[in-house]
């Protein structure tokens, strides 16, 4: 994707990449760029107990200069102004704001409002104000727009330290059903009219510059006429995607977070991807349902295939992982138990639930002390520290089995020494992850909480498996929550 932002280590430093720059940059510049200006603010971002990992990236960030109107000499990168200047000469395109021809002091200025759209609207692009932070305080103080990039970059530089250094188990592994969202029919049909609905305006808007640039016509200019001549381009494109099940739509449009796709009631999908043009298809996301027996019919609609080509000599995607266990099959078949899960929470309601458990916000709390207390994640986006993660994983747990949240809410914790420098709380509740139930055990008994009785009532059908989940005996868990949790098989 254009949005995506790396980081990378060379000669012990962090650089960040990006395609809408042209050259990367120094960890320590972007840092700058984003109002953490002295060297102290960076470490203290990343955090203090890397600071002989972190020093060639300050000193990288030393080297980096730029030039001004009115001197001879290049002055090192040290402030905010000087660090969105150098951003603004290396970005590809030529920014909305700023003139592109004139004199030096114009052409400088033009670098400073191109520097401020690239640290705002193309760095860490999937970063947003939090739901703590309303739009008038971001108006009025320009540093909270940039504040919970700088937190999300500072966690990146350090987890990336953490496992070049210290702790290589911190790599994630690709393979992990957990990090993996299986896309369900809905999405994929969305995505194909978002791309159709584009490619419409795009075809309005060209016949009607050709139109209107006619001078030499005696017609009137009539809209009507132009849309009726493609009223039916989203119709016609999707209904020859449905038929022939080739999804085609333009690389900007697909997204790549989603790395399989589950099938729908009248239809397998299929993720097999290729690219040429700047265009992504998929081949074979519709098919005939095989309804030779129930079985059948029940395991057609259960397969998962997966993005990566089987021509490929990847081994990793198509061999076995504990993760799979319960989940799918060896053929990628889901189990009868499986759910695939869809957004039912607002990611705002939960956050702020989060607030009163504890959860410090950045509001209020710029930085922290690893080693010391949880980052709390949300959805793949960090929003807030708390000085005790199980006690907060045990909360909304609680909550969960309450039915106070929703009953797929994901809550993992890492229960590492007290020392360990990476400590985090996760929570999801995005749309696409594998889950299935379980029953719960009490801690004093240790004894599932099902009973006889409720065993009999379901034979009586005087009680139904929603019932089990309202009454706590049940549980959802996805994979990540499982690492979490002692499973045992009686």
């Amino acid at each position: 994707m254009k949005t995506r932002t790396t980081l990378y280590v060379k000669n012990g430093a962090l650089y960040l990449r990006h395609l809408n720059l042209t050259a990367d940059l120094p960890l320590a510049v972007v840092f700058r760029a984003m109002n953490v200006e002295s060297d102290q603010e960076i470490v203290e971002y990343v955090g203090s107990d890397l600071l002989d990992e972190i020093a060639p990236t300050l000193q990288a960030g030393k080297e980096a200069k730029v030039s001004i109107p009115g001197r001879d000499e290049e002055l090192v990168v040290t402030t905010r102004m000087l660090a969105r200047v150098y951003i603004g000469t290396r970005i590809r395109h030529i920014g909305e704001n700023g003139p592109e021809n004139g004199n030096a002091a114009e052409a400088w200025s033009s670098k400073f409002f191109d520097g401020i759209a690239v640290v705002d609207k193309f760095l860490l692009s999937s970063v947003e104000l939090g739901y703590d932070v309303t739009y008038d305080e971001a108006l009025n103080n320009e540093s909270i727009c940039t504040l919970h990039k700088a937190v999300m970059l500072g966690l990146m530089a350090r987890k990336l330290l953490l496992a070049l250094h210290k702790d290589k188990s911190l790599v994630d592994d690709r393979d992990n059903f957990g990090l993996k969202r299986l896309e369900l029919s809905g999405y994929l049909i969305s995505q194909l009219f978002e791309d159709r609905f584009r490619g419409m305006n795009s075809m309005l808007q060209r016949r009607a510059d050709e139109m209107l640039k006619r001078r030499n016509t005696t017609q009137k200019f009539q809209m009507e006429a132009l849309l009726k001549s493609v009223h039916s381009y989203i119709t016609h494109g999707m209904e020859q995607a449905l038929a022939t099940g080739n999804w085609t739509t333009s690389s900007s449009s697909s997204s790549s977070s989603s790395s399989s796709s589950s099938s729908s009631s009248s239809s397998s999908s299929s993720s097999s991807s290729s690219s040429a043009a700047g265009r992504a298809g998929r081949i074979g996301v519709t098919q005939l349902l095989t309804r030779l027996s129930y079985i059948s019919a029940l395991g057609h609609l259960t397969k998962i295939a997966a993005s990566v080509d089987k021509t490929r000599k990847t081994s990793g995607p198509r061999a076995i992982h504990g993760s799979h266990w319960s989940m799918c099959g060896l053929d990628k078949n889901l189990s009868l138990t499986t759910i695939v899960t869809f957004t039912q929470m607002s990611s705002a309601v939960l956050q702020q639930l989060c607030f009163c458990l504890g959860v410090q916000s950045f509001k209020y709390v710029h930085h922290h002390d690893p080693r010391s207390t949880y980052t709390v994640w949300l959805n793949g986006l960090c929003f807030g520290y708390c000085r005790d993660g199980p006690a907060l994983a045990q909360s909304l747990r609680l909550l969960r089995r309450k039915q106070k949240i929703s009953p797929y809410v994901s809550v993992t914790v890492n229960n590492c020494a007290p020392d360990y420098p990476w400590k985090y709380v996760e929570i999801h509740t995005d749309t696409g992850r594998m889950c299935r139930p379980l029953l719960i055990v009490d801690s004093r008994t240790h004894r599932p909480l099902l009973t006889q009785e409720h065993i009999r009532r379901i034979k009586d059908r005087s009680m139904t498996f929603e019932d089990l989940l309202r009454a706590g005996i049940v549980e959802y868990l996805d994979p990540s929550e499982e690492t979490n949790s002692y499973i045992t098989n009686k």
